[in-house]
């Protein structure tokens, strides 16, 4: 019985991928302080806005840090391209745009330090689906703001199949505050561009962030007292 708990406990401790599965699932969410709001980077890897291939790279911000909670990154604009899905603007260049935008790729990662981590593996796993819903507003023909409805899933990587640990869903809201077509200087303390296109893009302010984590099958914390007393 001595020899049958040691092989067990060999098992259990050679398998790293159990410290990857999310330490705790369920909602979180900026409203409760349960995640870091966000900043994001657009870059125009193809040339221009909206064109197909450019790459996003979004990270948390806290106020001071960037990039010390979350990060989803490496999504690009799917050969669908940007969709013009309504306009009102008028004669005189003045109105709203609405486009759609799907973009295809992309990874997560997750810090080991926040309630979702177990304080020793960092969490991470691809991107299924990012959806972005726009809305461009101009007068008398200049761009004067660009505000975002963005969803996305996801699937953990180094999670075993068996748990099934998903972002089951994530939605947000965006807003426009640069371009580098705009004249002005490069605000600070932003995700950089993807795609060697550094300085060549647009940056965005994320809030209003909620986040589902599930697993089908919850990971458990094992009582070691009750596991050695099953095989003395």
């Amino acid at each position: 019985m001595k020899r049958m708990l040691m092989v067990l406990l060999a098992i259990i401790v050679a398998a790293p991928a159990l410290g990857a599965c999310p330490h705790e699932i369920g909602l979180f969410s900026t409203y409760d302080d349960t995640m870091d709001p966000g900043r994001a980077s657009e870059a125009w890897c193809a040339g221009a806005w909206f064109d197909v291939g450019n790459e996003l790279n979004t990270q948390s911000w806290d106020g001071g840090a960037l990039g010390d909670q979350w990060k989803v990154f490496g999504m690009a604009i799917n050969a669908s391209g940007a969709v013009l899905v309504e306009s009102n603007v008028d004669e005189n260049g003045t109105g709203e745009e609405h486009w759609v935008v799907d973009y295809d790729g992309g990874e997560f990662w997750f810090s080991k330090d926040h309630t979702w981590g177990d304080g020793i593996s960092d969490l991470y796993g691809t991107v299924g689906m990012y959806h972005v819903a726009a809305t461009v507003s101009y007068v008398q023909g200049n761009l004067v703001g660009q505000t975002a409805n963005i969803s996305w899933n996801g699937t953990f990587s180094a999670c075993p199949e068996d748990n099934d640990c998903v972002v089951e869903f994530a939605i947000a809201n965006s807003m426009l505050v640069w371009r580098s077509d705009m004249g002005l200087p490069e605000p600070v303390d932003y995700p950089g561009m993807l795609c060697g296109s550094e300085g060549h893009g647009e940056l965005h302010d994320q809030c209003c962030i909620t986040m589902m984590l599930n697993c089908t099958t919850a990971t458990e914390t094992i009582d070691w007292s009750s596991l050695k007393a099953n095989y003395r």
